[in-house]
């Protein structure tokens, strides 16, 4: 996955939970790039699949 803001690229599973510690958002599915902290929404299967036959 690549992060929209800072551009570092990572696995959802280095990331941490983007709402973790909400109390309004949870079961959120968002996860924080684990350089600059943004939330993003997951990758789509889709496109893990696309980049996995691209490499």
């Amino acid at each position: 996955m690549k992060c929209s803001l800072c551009g570092y690229v990572f696995r959802e599973e280095e990331a941490q939970s983007g709402c973790k510690s909400c109390p309004m958002m949870q079961g959120c599915k968002l996860i924080k790039c684990p350089n600059c902290g943004i939330d993003s929404p997951p990758e789509p299967k889709w496109a893990k699949h696309l980049r996995r036959e691209g490499e």
